[in-house]
């Protein structure tokens, strides 16, 4: 899957990227290449606003396997500017008050072998969203989002992996809302997973988020409840977390259990702040250990301590 990956110690890159409107339509794009032999990637693509309640927007992209620049960062379903090539429709509308609705198709194929996938493959995204706001501190949205990638198969009956379809999906219901110096946000999420072989898997996960902020001194603090059941791997949940500063918190939720976090942040003085965090998770699925190797811990429960103290100067 690697034989088209950049190797060596030099590459010589250049590209040439264009913008250009033309009445309510703006055409965009961007074509480079790279000195290995057919080395060519592009992204092409138009946002069209017929109305100001209406946007739409089409992209097209091309990467040939042996394109592979060292610092390339484009739209892309993998991580590698190579070896895929896709077409992604989009649309949001604003058809009436406090409502906004969201949706996309992509397609894309891969015409070479990928990690994991013995073969060239071709997947598929679909998303709708639908966001109601009929407040400015009440904000509210729906999401289900459906992905469908081929990948690798394997058992201990199979000698040598096949690869299947695999489609995955997820759906999500978020609501914020705020009042006085407290604000608050729930999120319910659910998803599915199909191996291509043996029966569907599910997973959901439910948290709670309260945030206060106090009037009289220089205090805020963030508490949040969460509730996740995941027990097949591929149902693993990720949840975005406030953190101390310069941290970014973004744990994996797999398995079935709790997980709670208090964070604060505390400005001592005009120019000396506290932060402080702790966080812990309580596995409920009979599991003795928590991790592997170093990391190993024993028992059930999880916990985190973080503390940053800021001076400036």
């Amino acid at each position: 899957y690697n034989q088209f990956y950049f190797q060596g110690k030099e590459q010589t890159a250049m590209s040439l990227n264009y913008r250009f409107r033309i009445n309510k339509i703006s055409i965009f794009g961007e074509t480079g290449a790279t000195n290995k032999k057919n080395g060519i990637g592009t992204i092409n693509g138009f946002d069209f606003n017929p109305t100001s309640k209406v946007g739409l927007v089409a992209l097209f992209r091309y990467f040939s396997k042996e394109f592979d620049p060292i610092f390339g960062n484009t739209f892309s379903e993998s991580s590698r500017v190579n070896n895929e090539r896709g077409v992604y429709l989009g649309t949001e509308i604003r058809p009436i008050k406090y409502w906004k609705f969201a949706a996309y198709i992509d397609s894309y194929r891969f015409d070479w072998m990928r990690f994991g996938v013995d073969k060239p493959s071709f997947g598929k995204d679909y998303l709708a969203q639908a966001t109601f706001s009929p407040k400015r501190n009440v904000s509210m949205y729906w999401r289900y989002k459906y992905e469908e990638k081929q990948h690798n198969f394997s058992d201990t009956t199979t000698v040598m992996s096949f690869v299947t379809n695999q489609p995955h999906w997820n759906a999500r219901y978020w609501l914020s809302y705020s009042f006085g110096q407290f604000s608050f946000k729930n999120q319910f999420d659910m998803n599915g997973f199909n191996d291509g072989i043996n029966s569907s898997t599910f997973g959901y996960s439910a948290f709670q988020d309260v945030s206060y902020r106090l009037t009289k001194i220089p205090l805020t603090l963030d508490f949040r409840f969460h509730v996740f059941d995941a027990q097949n791997f591929e149902n693993r949940i990720y949840t975005y977390e406030k953190d101390v500063l310069y941290a970014f918190s973004i744990p994996m939720n797999y398995g079935l259990g709790t997980r709670y976090y208090v964070n604060l942040k505390y400005d001592i003085l005009s120019n000396f702040t506290l932060w402080m965090k702790l966080s812990q998770t309580v596995y409920a699925d009979n599991r003795s250990v928590i991790s592997s190797g170093n990391e190993l811990i024993e028992g059930n429960r999880k916990t985190d301590f973080r503390i940053l103290l800021r001076y400036k100067f």
